[in-house]
């Protein structure tokens, strides 16, 4: 694997309700990220439909979901072969089993190809699934009627890095970013569509992502949505803020804050983790005997 690794973010936001447009403009956002020979390129939360879980539960929302593999992988697909980089895309997943939805992120190769991840007892997946499914009533947003929660925290093995994803509310329990470090993720991809209802700054939206990063001593590539989004007759204003963090829980670069579409990249040495783990040594002084909560 290579030392030095390109990560490329692309804070996606406001979407509109046409799933094509936004589908187009994103890939053109793709094509102006492929002149920073990126490794991996990621896309926020649900990058290709608007953030629809907010105000009045609505059953048409379900036409936006597809299969995976579907349509919009196969056209990252041929891009990501074109550009020869790793892509993180989050979509409205449309399951097997009939009335099954989720909030889902699938890894695409550099050779065009769906690559698997593999959870902790050893299954393979398709992608990654949200596994924390928010309702919280004081902002009138709720996914539980959308979203069926994911089946764990799977590690993808790439050709550049082993790579771990989270989705938006995942990043606020501290149990999923250490079952990836465990199982030897280095990156750690989080994709969220985060709205501003803690107040004016977004940089709520950043403590987590530096805490954790310190904490696992790993790269986190956090891609959030930004910008004012109109749909199902709500306003919702999400953070942006998108941004790199090293081992050492310091950011790297970051997007503005409110604002969508933008892009930000960042140079990732995998050895600054060998050197955060040896400076500091957690994984040595963990008692996983005293943990059974």
């Amino acid at each position: 694997m290579k030392r030095y690794l390109k990560a490329v973010c692309i804070q996606g936001g406001p979407n509109t309700k046409s799933k094509e447009e936004n589908l187009n403009r994103a890939i053109k956002l793709l094509d102006k990220a492929s002149k920073e020979r990126p490794d991996f390129v990621t896309f926020s939360e649900l990058f290709n439909t608007p953030y629809f879980c907010v105000g009045r539960y609505k059953e048409r929302f379900f036409d936006w979901a597809e299969p995976i593999p579907g349509p919009t992988t196969e056209l990252l697909g041929k891009k990501a072969e074109l550009y020869g980089c790793n892509i993180i895309a989050p979509l409205f997943e449309k399951g097997i089993v009939e009335g099954e939805y989720y909030n889902s992120a699938v890894v695409i190769g550099a050779d065009g190809n769906l690559i698997e991840g593999a959870l902790l007892d050893g299954r393979a997946v398709t992608c990654y699934r949200k596994n924390h499914i928010p309702f919280v009533p004081s902002i009138d947003l709720n996914e539980k009627p959308y979203f069926k929660p994911g089946p764990g925290f799977p590690v993808f093995r790439t050709d550049r890095a082993d790579i771990g994803i989270l989705i938006c509310y995942d990043r606020l329990f501290l149990e999923g970013w250490r079952a990836l470090a465990l199982q030897g993720a280095q990156i750690v991809f989080l994709v969220s569509a985060v709205p501003g209802w803690w107040g004016p700054t977004g940089d709520k939206f950043t403590f987590p992502q530096r805490s954790m990063a310190l904490q696992n001593q790993l790269f986190i590539v956090a891609c959030n949505k930004g910008g004012r989004e109109v749909v199902n007759e709500v306003e919702t204003l999400f953070f942006g803020k998108s941004c790199v963090v090293d081992p050492f829980g310091e950011i790297i670069t970051q997007a503005p804050e409110n604002e969508g579409p933008s892009i930000i990249s960042a140079t990732l040495d995998l050895k600054a983790i060998s050197k955060a783990r040896k400076t500091l040594q957690i994984y040595l002084d963990r008692r996983p005997d005293i943990y059974c909560l």
